[in-house]
């Protein structure tokens, strides 16, 4: 075939044995090519395929665009095809983009599909941003595309089939790394349990990573790490038992303060050879380090451990022993991704009349000495963000009738927030007059299995039944304390 000067050749018939599908396009839908191929039948190619040279003499092609049509076309027994030869795309870079593009114009191509197609042409060594200008994908999706990329095969099948959306695959997906989340996640997508599944991965993945840092500060310190199985004392209650320095006989006649007196009993310690820490696990103070001693018995015989108390009667069963601090800690995160969403376009103008962003960010940051814990937590978690600063900002977005109304409402719902997450002993604020329940129920936020429990117990109505009629909750508590 000659070649013809510049960058884009005329149409031309060409023998389809020349012509040669590219390696990286998208997989062709059997049904779509059967519909081709009667049209073709009939109609004949009315838009030529593109190819691009792949020697010196442009006797041999590698298809860009057409790709259906050519399987239609030997699909009919076609021996010549009409083609446009494209002479400036024989660079792979080029040809992927120009891929990528005609596919995605054409809306040919499913979202893991996109995902391939920039994966491969990242591989090529191009960025994110060269991605999304040669193909007018934009940064935002090539993002997205990125992510779908780390999803395991079947689980971006599941997303190609349809099975799974793009939105949730894109959640999925930042738990790659977890199998076991995302197999968990996998099962819910689709379902109103979806965003519990997601509250419970998320839950843990801050759990691991409070567990890392404790483990990181513990190193720092010096301090040896024992499991939850060692015979291991927290120093306090060593201290409690008998044990004693001058240096903390000391202090404890002068009454020191609780922090240097922790210090104090830290120091006076770290020479045993039981100087060791435990990382606790779960609950409100997961991640931190309980300082103690595992070899009490042997460094400390002197110290007198109360004598265990008479066995006795086993204790009825109690239902809240039945929700875990891992439970509650995952509810605790349902809560507030949900409040993350619906609070900064919630519209209660009528129902608050003043105060301002200051007004919020003065609750949690006092003025004087440290953020309250409490405070900081809750600020934390309904904004997603950490610093005063960053709060302020997120603040900002906010509607000014739903900042107002938090403001109004801070302490009802900061109390309630972190006693809904310690059990038995926040059961008060689980009733229907409870501020933070009324706003979850009006914003149409779903009630976890755990919640649902919990709810039940402390007022012994169903989370969904008429406050006015306990004859459901007290046939379901009869039944062993089962939420509706």
């Amino acid at each position: 075939m000659e070649q013809t000067q510049g960058v884009m050749e005329q149409v031309q018939m060409v023998h389809v044995d020349v012509l040669h599908p590219h390696e990286q396009n998208p997989r062709i839908d059997a049904a779509q090519v059967e519909d081709l191929t009667e049209s073709i039948r009939e109609h004949g190619i009315e838009v030529p395929l593109v190819a691009a040279p792949r020697d010196d003499g442009w006797t041999d092609f590698v298809v860009l665009g057409g790709h259906r049509r050519l399987t239609a076309a030997h699909a009919l027994g076609l021996t010549e095809v009409p083609v446009q030869i494209r002479g400036d795309l024989t660079e792979p870079k080029a040809q992927l983009a120009f891929i990528a593009t005609e596919n995605i114009l054409r809306d040919q191509l499913t979202a893991v599909e996109e995902a391939r197609l920039v994966q491969d042409m990242l591989d090529l060594g191009m960025t994110q941003a060269e991605v999304a200008k040669q193909t007018a994908l934009g940064k935002k999706r090539v993002s997205e595309r990125v992510k779908l990329g780390k999803l395991a095969d079947d689980t971006g099948e599941k997303v190609h089939r349809g099975q799974i959306t793009v939105d949730d695959a894109l959640i999925i997906a930042e738990y790659s790394d977890d199998s076991d989340a995302v197999e968990q996640l996998e099962e819910s997508a689709g379902t109103y349990n979806f965003d519990w599944a997601v509250s419970r991965a998320k839950q843990r993945r801050e759990t691991a990573q409070m567990i890392a840092q404790a483990r990181k500060a513990a190193k720092k310190q010096g301090l040896r790490l024992v499991d939850k199985e060692a015979d291991f004392v927290e120093l306090r209650e060593l201290v409690t038992e008998g044990w004693a320095t001058p240096a903390l006989e000391d202090a404890a006649a002068k009454e020191e303060d609780e922090d240097a007196w922790n210090a104090l009993i830290v120091a006076e310690h770290k020479d045993c050879p039981g100087h060791s820490a435990r990382i606790i696990e779960s609950g409100v103070y997961r991640g931190d380090l309980d300082i103690g001693c595992d070899q009490v018995d042997t460094q400390h015989a002197d110290t007198t451990r109360p004598e265990e108390p008479a066995a006795e009667p086993e204790p009825e069963h109690d239902p809240w022993d039945d929700i875990t601090a891992e439970d509650l800690d995952a509810a605790r995160i349902h809560r507030e991704q949900h409040l993350a969403n619906v609070l900064p376009d919630l519209d209660v103008l009528d129902e608050v009349k003043a105060d301002t962003i200051k007004g919020i960010i003065g609750f949690v940051w006092l003025g004087y000495g440290e953020p309250s814990p409490n405070s900081l937590a809750f600020i934390q978690g309904i904004t997603e963000v950490e610093s005063k600063d960053k709060v302020a900002r997120i603040l900002d977005s906010w509607d000014l009738a739903a900042l107002l109304w938090l403001h109004r409402n801070w302490w009802d719902l900061m109390r309630a927030h972190y006693s809904m997450s310690i059990g038995r002993q926040g059961s008060s604020y689980w009733g229907a007059k409870s501020k933070l329940r009324s706003v979850l129920e009006r914003t149409d936020y779903r009630w976890s299995p755990v919640e649902q429990q919990a709810i039940l117990l402390a007022t012994g109505i169903p989370h969904d039944a008429d406050p006015a009629d306990d004859t459901d909750g007290a046939e379901a508590l009869a039944e062993g304390g089962e939420a509706a």
